[in-house]
């Protein structure tokens, strides 16, 4: 906008400074000559000359006045930014504090109060005061509360210095190390980007050497360990500067770029080839030892940080026990409050069940329909919960299960009324009796003489198939009970393998109890469930049928080879005689696994009863060792 006005102001200047050079007629003259032309041009009916330069002249100076205009604004609009600069370095009342005037202790609080090195790595570079002020504490305990890359560089920094292995870093140094990103190597990195001027990405220190290089810069700096040199690994110094996933050492001492103080392992490959060399004979292994000790001691020495390995490594037992602390504590607050919430819930839901059991209080099936239990919750928030096992139940009340805080009174109430609907229907139709079976069929006959003794309502209720029990109280009022029933009896397998096993016929004889062939019975409808493509969808009335006759063909050619197989010569010869019953007892319970294992089926089916006797003499030879 600033720029636009001035060249505004610059071209209506230029048409001032015209008019200014025609000094043929003054305002005054221009203005009794606009009048006369004006009038002239009335009378004749047609524009003069002279009322056209007027015209002219006029537009001039309307233009004139509109720059004196925008150069006003433009004035005003500059005085009230410098009004604002001037407010702006107006001092304030009092002196200013800045960080780095704070006093040591201060900053030291602060501090360790970071949980990032790199927010630390930011303020303690502002100035050498600060970073005389990081210390190893300050360090570790950034690097450790945030437990990724940089917690896995203080910990390999601290294993290598607890064996001195290495040189003790600086304080500036390790703040570098678990802040870093590259190799330390800079320019001279084997992985050096010449185009974009960085060496390789790095995420962490190299175990062992305390070092933070790329791949390729430990291909390049490392030897492996040879013959000449394997004897040093015996010693831990050194066998803990190998790096982990190859046998192999750095070449020679190295230097940081930015201090040129000596960084990484103390023992260098270098060492030990010159003292292999120097001791080549067998007999000399002794003074390859003194003198790794005696250059391992002479480096120390030199070490400007020696003296502050002790603290370094303190600092990292006591950031290890903060950070224990820590998580012990914020574990401790959040059971606390998941704790208060679960109870909170569990008690909105507890008031929600008693209003509930007040409206079904006169009802006839209110055992079954308030029967629950209660889980007062783990370890997670809104674990609190009550079961209802009855689906049409459950389903009723879903909605206000998981949101208990939204369950008023009313929709309660309707939830109420829904289920006393659903089970007046029930009562109707007269389901519980299982009248709708048919007596003719092999199969439903006696099906539904065991539903009618064992299947109760809440035996039927607490298994119901993954659909919604609206469409099985569809099929109820339609009055397809037949269809309703299948639906949900596919559930109950214990059901139908029981009624399976009454369907069939048991050969009782002295060898053959029948507790044997109905244990063969369930077991053949166990394992023909087990085998379909999907053994958790449902199966219709027509696919439980065929699965009936399936499994009676199965039954039928079993039970006849299991007979001929019990009164074949080899299997009596190898039960003994009935005045044995000792031996007999044990040697019959073995070969009374074929009833109920269907490993053994392939070889029953062909007859191969030679293979049968070999399984069962290894049974009861193990179950006599054992």
């Amino acid at each position: 906008t600033g720029v636009f006005f001035i060249l505004l102001f610059r071209s209506f200047e230029r048409k001032a400074s015209m008019v200014h050079r025609n000094k043929t007629i003054s305002a005054s003259d221009m203005a009794s000559e606009m009048n006369s032309a004006a009038l002239s041009s009335t009378v004749e009916g047609n524009s003069s000359p002279v009322l056209r330069r007027s015209l002219r002249v006029k537009r001039v100076l309307h233009d004139i006045n509109s720059v004196d205009n925008a150069r006003g604004n433009l004035l005003s609009q500059e005085d009230k930014f410098k009004t604002r600069k001037k407010r702006m370095r107006r001092p304030v009342n009092g002196p200013v504090l800045t960080f780095d005037s704070l006093c040591d202790d201060v900053i030291n609080v602060i501090y360790m109060m970071f949980d990032s090195p790199r927010d630390l790595y930011n303020i303690a570079f502002c100035s050498k005061r600060l970073l005389s002020i990081v210390s190893y504490e300050h360090v570790l305990r950034s690097a450790i509360f945030q437990q990724k890359n940089p917690a896995k560089t203080a910990m390999t920094i601290f294993e290598a210095v607890q064996q001195s292995s290495i040189y003790v870093p600086s304080i500036s140094r390790l703040l570098r190390l678990v802040n870093g990103r590259r190799c330390e190597r800079g320019s001279l990195c084997w992985g050096f980007d010449m185009i974009e001027r960085s060496s390789s990405q790095v995420n962490f220190a190299r175990p062992g050497i305390g070092l933070y290089l790329c791949r390729k810069c430990i291909g390049g700096m490392t030897i492996p360990f040879q013959r000449d040199t394997i004897w040093a690994t015996e010693e831990d110094k050194v066998a803990a500067t190998i790096l982990d996933y190859s046998m192999r050492g750095l070449s020679q001492l190295c230097t940081e770029v930015a201090t040129v103080q000596p960084v990484g392992p103390i023992i260098t490959m270098i060492d030990l080839k010159q003292i292999s060399h120097t001791y080549r004979k067998l007999d000399y292994n002794e003074e390859r030892y003194k003198t790794l000790s005696r250059i391992t001691e002479e480096r120390e020495k030199r070490d400007t940080n020696i003296s502050k390995k002790i603290e370094l490594l303190d600092a990292f037992h006591g950031a290890k026990e903060d950070l224990a602390a820590y998580k012990k504590k914020r574990t401790d607050e959040l059971s606390t409050k998941i704790k208060a919430q679960n109870a909170k819930r569990l008690c909105k839901l507890r008031s929600m069940h008693g209003i509930l059991s007040e409206l079904l209080q006169d009802h006839k099936w209110k055992d079954l329909v308030l029967e629950c239990t209660w889980d007062e919750g783990g370890v997670c928030f809104n674990d609190a919960n009550v079961l209802y096992p009855c689906a049409i139940v459950y389903e009723a009340m879903r909605r206000m299960i998981n949101a208990p805080s939204l369950a008023s009174r009313k929709k309660i109430k309707k939830a109420a009324k829904e289920i006393r609907d659903n089970f007046d229907i029930i009562s109707e139709s007269d389901f519980f009796s299982y009248s709708f079976l048919g007596e003719d069929d092999k199969f439903q006959e006696p099906l539904r003489g065991y539903c009618t003794s064992n299947l109760n309502p809440k035996r039927f209720f607490s298994k119901f198939p993954r659909i919604n029990p609206d469409y099985f109280m569809s099929l109820l009022r339609k009055g397809k009970l037949l269809e309703a029933f299948f639906l949900v009896i596919h559930e109950h397998d214990d059901v139908l393998k029981e009624a399976f096993a009454l369907s069939v016929e048991f050969p009782v004889t002295t060898d053959h109890a029948a507790r044997n062939f109905s244990s063969l019975a369930t077991s053949v409808w166990e394992d023909q469930t087990k085998a379909r493509r999907n053994p958790w969808s449902p199966r219709s009335k027509a696919e439980l049928e065929l699965q009936v006759d399936a499994c009676k063909r199965i039954y039928s050619q079993l039970k006849a080879n299991i007979i001929d197989y019990m009164e074949s010569t080899e299997t009596q010869r190898f039960l003994g005689t009935p005045n044995d019953q000792v031996n007999r007892r044990s040697r019959l319970d073995a070969i009374e696994t074929i009833y109920t294992k269907r490993e053994y089926d392939p070889c029953l089916r062909v007859r191969n009863f030679p293979a049968l006797l070999i399984f069962h003499r290894q049974l009861y030879l193990s179950n006599l060792a054992n």
